[in-house]
C-alpha cells in the first residue's frame, strides 16, 4: 500500500511539472505568432509605400515635362493614411534629373519607403520650336 501512495504523489508532480511546461510553450507559440503577424503588417505596409512612390513618379512622367523644385501632398481614401514628398533636382547633362519620391506616415510623418530615380526631360531646342510652329500652321 504504502508503494502505491508514493506513485500517487509522483504522478501529481510529473503532472504539475507538464502543465508548467505547457504554459511556457504555449506562451512562447503565442508571442511567436504575435511577432509573425506584426512582421507581415509591416510587409504589406511597405509594399503600398513602394507602389505608390512608383505610382508618383509614374504621373511625374505622365506630364510630359519635368520641373526642378519640392512638392508634397497626401493620397485620397483609401490610402489617407499615407503622405508622400517629392525632390526634382536639375543633374547632368541638361535635362537630366534626380527625382526622390519618399512616402510617410501621414499622421506621424515618420518614413516609410524613398524610393529614387532619374529622369530625363530633353532641352527644348530653336528646331524644336520651329517644328512645333509648322505642326500649328497646318
Amino acid at each position: 500500500m504504502k508503494k502505491y501512495a508514493q506513485s500517487w504523489g509522483f504522478s501529481l508532480v510529473e503532472l504539475l511539472c507538464a502543465v508548467l511546461i505547457l504554459g511556457v510553450g504555449l506562451v512562447g507559440l503565442v508571442e511567436g505568432m504575435n511577432t509573425a503577424l506584426r512582421s507581415s503588417k509591416e510587409a504589406q505596409r511597405q509594399s503600398t509605400a513602394a507602389e505608390l512612390a512608383r505610382g508618383q513618379i509614374e504621373l511625374l512622367r505622365a506630364e510630359n515635362w519635368v520641373t526642378e523644385g519640392e512638392d508634397e501632398g497626401t493620397f485620397a481614401e483609401p490610402m489617407e493614411a499615407f503622405a508622400w514628398k517629392q525632390s526634382v533636382v536639375e543633374s547632368t547633362p541638361e535635362g537630366l534629373f534626380d527625382v526622390t519620391v519618399t512616402i510617410t506616415d501621414a499622421a506621424s510623418g515618420t518614413e516609410i519607403f524613398a524610393l529614387k530615380t532619374m529622369l530625363f526631360d530633353p532641352p527644348v531646342t530653336d528646331e524644336d520650336q520651329k517644328t512645333k510652329k509648322r505642326r500649328e500652321r497646318l
